[in-house]
């Protein structure tokens, strides 16, 4: 953000430039180095999820903007304005002191170097050779070292948006205008797999979609985690399912559902056989798999901004964790961690600082 003052030193390398490019349409300005960007305050930042502000306004857009207004001069305010086509002018001489300019850069790698952060990318980078990782810490390739056991993986050690995280009631904001899951899924051909480090549960056609912010979110897969892998109010729980979906450009939104010992799992239950099996296997088509058959039992749900919880830790995963801890039975715990590879009957990555990242409630209001 800028305020009216003193010129910024970044815009001044280049104002002769933006004062002609209107009737060239395009200039070559060689060789810039985004350092050359000053950051008046890097410690202090505000960050969410929004979109981009011109169309197509596409959505899942990790925000930072800097708590600290800088300044730039009137005359490079107004060579901006005067550059771009006429109507996107809006000058109102007499205003410049109210003034406050937005400066938007595209520079995306020079903010992901100075506020790190990983971007959403397709499921499929998920790892699943789990041969190079574990959960287990006395091998050094535990869940402290994934950060350092691959250069790709860098996110799962120095990343400020990594899941899962405790989820504390005293501290979450509620947040009624959230609104109930939107869900569109529908039965699709689907196989069991087993990942070494997890069962999964993959769509091989359209299963539907969850709706976020108007932005679709196509089902791709699930899995299941045991215990589980966010805790509420520091309690941990025997399991926990996500349920993995993708937007058009790539962005990740998981769902979580948490399970305690009791009545067995009705979804489970309709593929427990080939749980048991799929361990010699390592894939089992499941024919058609209705994911609408995965119970949620109640409205309530956390969001929060996060990250995949394998490597390679993927940053800006929107995270939505059921309130209601559904049951699941002792015998379908049992089949799912005998089903993985030797070493990963335990699969859960231990909780992450929130970094002072905001976590909202959806409660729906009171009739």
């Amino acid at each position: 953000m800028y305020k009216l003052g003193s010129p910024d030193a970044f815009i001044e390398q280049i104002l002769d430039h933006i004062k002609s490019v209107k009737t060239v349409g395009s200039l070559d300005l060689g060789e810039i180095n985004p350092a050359d960007i000053k950051f008046q305050s890097r410690s202090e930042y505000y960050r969410y999820v929004g979109s981009l502000t011109i169309p197509p306004c596409t959505e899942g857009v990790i925000w930072t903007i800097l708590k600290e207004a800088r300044t730039a001069s009137k005359e490079q305010i107004l060579a901006l304005r005067e550059a771009v086509h006429d109507g996107m002018m809006e000058i109102h001489s007499k205003s410049y002191m109210k003034f406050v300019f937005t400066f938007i850069f595209t520079f995306l790698l020079f903010l992901s170097i100075s506020l790190p952060t990983t971007f959403a990318s397709p499921v499929e980078n998920e790892v699943e050779d789990e041969s190079h990782f574990t959960y287990k810490e006395l091998n050094g390739k535990g869940p402290k070292n994934w950060g350092r056991l691959n250069s790709t993986w860098k996110a799962c050690g120095n990343g400020k948006l990594q899941s899962p995280i405790d989820l504390l009631n005293e501290r979450v904001q509620i947040f009624p205008t959230l609104g109930k899951l939107k869900r569109g899924y529908k039965p699709a051909p689907a196989i069991l797999k087993n990942r070494g480090h997890d069962i999964a549960v993959e769509w091989k056609g359209d299963a539907g979609k969850l709706v976020i912010n108007n932005t679709d979110y196509e089902l791709k897969q699930c899995h299941w985690h045991s215990p589980s892998e966010h805790t509420l109010n520091n309690t941990r729980y025997k399991q926990e399912l996500h349920i993995v979906h993708q937007n058009s450009e790539g962005g990740i939104a998981v769902i979580g559902i948490l399970y305690k010992l009791g009545r067995p799992d009705t979804f489970i239950d309709q593929i427990l056989h080939h749980i048991k099996a799929v361990g010699a296997i390592g894939e089992i088509d499941l024919g058609e798999i209705d994911p609408k058959d995965i119970k949620f039992g109640s409205r309530k749900y956390y969001r929060y901004l996060g990250s995949l919880t394998v490597p390679p830790c993927t940053e800006g995963v929107i995270w939505t964790i059921l309130k209601k801890v559904r049951t699941v039975s002792k015998e379908q715990i049992h089949a799912l961690r005998e089903a993985v590879h030797d070493g990963f009957e335990e699969n859960a990555r231990p909780t992450q600082w929130k970094h002072g990242r905001p976590v909202y409630l959806y409660r729906p209001k009171a009739v």
